[in-house]
């Protein structure tokens, strides 16, 4: 699964990105992951420990599910589906006379045994609407198969659910169900990850649990369905409906099926002799390839560099609506959230590509080889998070999938610096906690660490033996270590007890010197962990003196390490762990002569990224930092130059760079980089830089549109409003969002209409992000009309038509936060601004006493 916040990411995709950008621009990157989907809280986060956590064990195996057979007729009209599942069991090793299935909310309508043409009655239990617990017709051995029968409606309004990855866990979901809504498609589809397969069929629902399965669905003629498997057969009935039998015959975890229905444009590919599909609505036919394209030669990539072929017999990338994530990687068919369908303008700035080689990953790792327990989930997750580097680096470079590579690093680091946890825990509050930063940032660093300690001989044949060992099973990660082990012959656990099952990264302070004709470099680790834990660390010592270059092995194996090394000449510059392969925080103590050194010889955008970093933090004007930022906005690789954009976003830099940002502004080939150095000349708010603005207005890029709009309204809004006018009929994201924010700082009341037409607008792409200019607008009113669209925000906000639900007190919150922003960019020669912003500021406040009584 992608979060976006995600892979996915996010692992991380849409928490509150563009709410928190308040009036600037959102930056460059992710979606919303990203993981990350969208569920706004903009309360400050809150991590609750538990004293005593519960050991999460895998799921003990009392009968193993070998088959899944369904016959589904969802029913639209009442959002329900009645259902039947045929359930072929086995006692897994005991005898056993009795069972519990998974069923969650259901309208159990008969519970039977299936013995030839006859059905015999078993007695069950459904005290809590979870589980049914039957008693069979007798005792069952190992070696006896069983086959339940089990009537039932499924009722996903039941459930009220959901974490901050999966925002619900209702299993089955209607969307548009009435058709009433023309700027939605009426959808229906599915979302099994983590336990909510059993919400929309009768199971087993834990990751160790494996079977083939067959579905039949009843739909619609006009629909098309999507299952996992192969289409069997289709069959039209006289009622004007449809029944379509998909069949999966090699085995697969319960939370991996999947069922979709709706109209699509299916656009047909192929890989070898396997079909590849891309379904998306009929008004992004145009671009599916565009977003969708590059799947057969990831198939093929993933393919020769594991040495085990896509093991499915077909893969099919869906797009739905009103998706509870990122994305999912059901076993043949993966699923995305609406996010995925951009213009081809909007295919300039981000194609989400990652996202595309994420999902497909997991059908190796995840569906192939599936986590045993949820404790183990890096073993999907960090696995598909790796897959977006693989395929970065084949198909695009080492140094851009590095550079996607340290984001994650950073990423992990952030989250790190306020929980830090085991990357496979046996101990968590909710098995969704694990779908964090950790599981997918970290994870993906770790993974890449071991293969440069393994060899990328070693490292690859290691996951074909995995693979090959563990396929159609479920793995923990001693499996995944003892595989390695098998191919290299060393032992690991030296390696996986700090990266996998440890906590915390290494925090090394990092000294250079000479004396003489010896280099030397001086590591301290320096971070906190239980037990004085030090972390081995196998990597490369880069010296470059007056006479030649060195590339030295070394190992840090002590807390505090000095290593020596004689060299000829003085030594300009030196560096450790050159290519950032380390996942540490570091400090390394040079010159700022030699960080320019360094960085103007070096081919590694890790080091480069962390060298711009660390001069960026330097105080007050510096000849070598203003001579390291013209050579980084000049490099050749265009994530650099956006790394050195991002570095000096909010700071005073000499003409010379101001002149070279005006020239990336307009000229640059990146559309990023474009957008970037339009946003930092829109942070001066000098009036020179209009022309730049309007020109950029132009570009084909609309976050480039986006940044100028939103740079043009800080010295001009009456033209900014003019221009914003202009667009106001896009359908694109960025531009709708810049436009709105420009319409907000007017605080004119003859946009009330406009706003809440965008808000309740389902056929407007991203929806969401109306909310920054609307609560920007809103905090601008007068006081008797801001309390007026406070009761309508109230309303809106919490009911099911608002593209995500806040509660009151996070509602309340949010719009005294807008309200602060707008008290402190406001010159405080505007009196009546002021007064209006004080008096809606006043109104929050009194709002917000009776959740401060409560928190008393």
């Amino acid at each position: 699964m992608n979060l976006l916040s995600g892979s996915l990411r996010v692992y991380q995709v849409f928490l509150f990105i563009f709410l928190m950008a308040g009036f600037q621009a959102c930056k460059t990157g992710g979606v919303a992951a990203g993981k990350r989907p969208v569920k706004m809280v903009l309360d400050t986060m809150e991590v609750t420990v538990s004293r005593n956590p519960e050991y999460r064990a895998s799921e003990t195996r009392i009968a193993d599910l070998t088959e899944v057979k369904l016959y589904l007729e969802p029913d639209f009209a009442t959002e329900t589906m009645n259902g039947r599942a045929a359930l072929r069991l086995m006692p897994f090793f005991y005898p056993t006379d009795s069972l519990i299935i998974d069923a969650k909310k259901f309208n159990i309508e008969k519970v039977s045994l299936v013995r030839g043409a006859d059905t015999i009655p078993l007695i069950y239990k459904y005290p809590d609407s979870l589980q049914l617990k039957i008693k069979l017709d007798r005792t069952y051995q190992s070696s006896e198969t069983f086959e339940l029968l089990i009537a039932y409606r499924a009722n996903p309004k039941s459930f009220s659910g959901g974490s901050q990855a999966i925002t619900s866990d209702k299993g089955l979901y209607f969307v548009n169900s009435s058709g009433k809504d023309k700027g939605k498609p009426v959808q229906l589809w599915t979302q099994g990850e983590t336990e909510s397969a059993s919400a929309w069929f009768p199971c087993i629902d834990k990751p160790n649990e494996r079977c083939i399965q067959e579905l039949t669905v009843v739909c619609p003629d006009s629909f098309q369905s999507l299952s996992n498997g192969l289409l069997l057969r289709s069959v039209k009935r006289p009622d004007g409906k449809r029944a379509d039998t998909w069949k999966m015959d090699l085995p697969h975890a319960p939370y991996l099926f999947m069922l979709a229905l709706g109209k699509f444009h299916i656009e047909k590919d192929r890989w070898r002799n396997i079909p590849v599909e891309y379904w998306v609505e009929p008004a992004y036919a145009d671009v599916a390839r565009k977003i969708f394209g590059n799947t057969p030669e990831m198939m093929e990539f993933f393919s020769k560099k594991l040495k085990y072929n896509f093991p499915w017999p077909k893969y099919t990338s869906v797009i739905v609506r009103d998706y509870v994530s990122g994305a999912m990687e059901n076993t043949t068919a993966s699923l995305f959230g609406e996010f995925m369908q951009r213009s081809s303008a909007e295919l300039i700035d981000e194609n989400h590509e990652d996202i595309v080689a994420h999902e497909l990953f997991h059908q190796w790792f995840g569906d192939l080889v599936t986590c045993e327990s949820w404790s183990n989930l890096s073993l999907n997750e960090s696995f598909a998070t790796y897959g977006e580097y693989l395929w970065n680096e084949h198909k695009y470079g080492k140094e851009y999938a590095d550079h996607y590579h340290l984001e994650y690093r950073d990423k992990y680091l952030e989250e790190a610096n306020y929980r830090s946890r085991n990357l496979i825990r046996y101990y968590y509050e909710d098995k969704e906690d694990m779908f964090d930063a950790h599981s997918y940032e970290k994870g993906g660093q770790v993974l890449h660490m071991l293969r440069r300690e393994l060899g990328d001989d070693a490292f690859f044949t290691g996951l074909n033996k995995y693979l090959q060992k563990m396929q159609f099973s479920s793995a923990e990660i001693h499996d995944l270590r003892l595989s390695f082990e098998e191919v290299c012959g060393r032992d690991l656990q030296p390696f996986f007890n700090p990266w996998f099952l440890g906590k915390g990264h290494p925090v090394l302070e990092v000294e250079y010197s000479q004396e003489g004709e010896t280099a030397r470099v001086k590591i301290n680790q320096t971070q906190e962990s239980s037990g004085g834990s030090v972390y081995l660390l196998n990597g490369y010592w880069q010296i470059q003196t007056t006479d030649t270059g060195y590339l030295i092995p070394v190992t840090i194996k002590r807390r505090n390490e000095v290593l020596e090394v004689k060299v000829k000449g003085k030594m300009l510059y030196a560096d450790l762990d050159p290519e950032r392969q380390w996942l540490a925080v570091r400090k390394d103590k040079r010159t700022q002569e030699q960080q320019y050194r360094l960085f103007s010889a070096s081919s590694f955008a890790g080091n480069k990224s962390d060298i711009i970093q660390a001069i960026s933090e330097v105080k007050g004007e510096s000849e070598w930092k203003d001579r390291l930022f013209e050579r980084a906005l000049s490099d050749p690789f265009w994530a650099i130059r956006l790394r050195a954009i991002d570095a000096i976003r909010h700071q005073e830099v000499a003409d010379s760079l101001s002149a070279k940002l005006l020239e990336l502004a307009i000229s640059d080939p990146s559309a990023a980089v474009r957008a970037a150095a339009v946003q930092w000349l829109g942070n001066t708010k000098k009036q020179d830089f209009k022309p730049t603005y309007l020109k950029a207005l132009k570009d084909i890029s609309p976050r480039t549109n986006s940044r100028a709009l939103i740079a043009l309204r800080e010295i001009d809004l009456a033209e900014a409003v003019r221009q914003a006018d202009l667009i106001r009929s896009s359908n694109l994201t960025d531009i709708n969002d810049a436009s709105s924010r420009v319409y907000a700082m007017t605080g004119d009341t003859q946009y009330l209409s406009l706003f809440r037409s965008r808000l309740t607008d389902t056929s407007l792409k991203g929806r969401e992000r109306q909310t920054t200019g609307f609560f920007a607008w809103m905090v601008r009113l007068p006081a008797a009309l801001f309390r007026e669209q406070l009761l309508w925000a109230k309303e809106f906000f919490t009911s099911s038509a608002a593209p995500y639900q806040l509660e009151n007190k996070s509602l309340l919150q949010n719009l005294d936060l807008y309200a602060s922003q707008v008290l402190a960019k406001t010159d405080k020669s505007d009196k009546l601004m002021l007064e209006k912003v004080n008096a809606v500021k006043a109104i929050l406040q009194e709002e917000l006493k009776p959740y401060r009584k409560l928190n008393d």
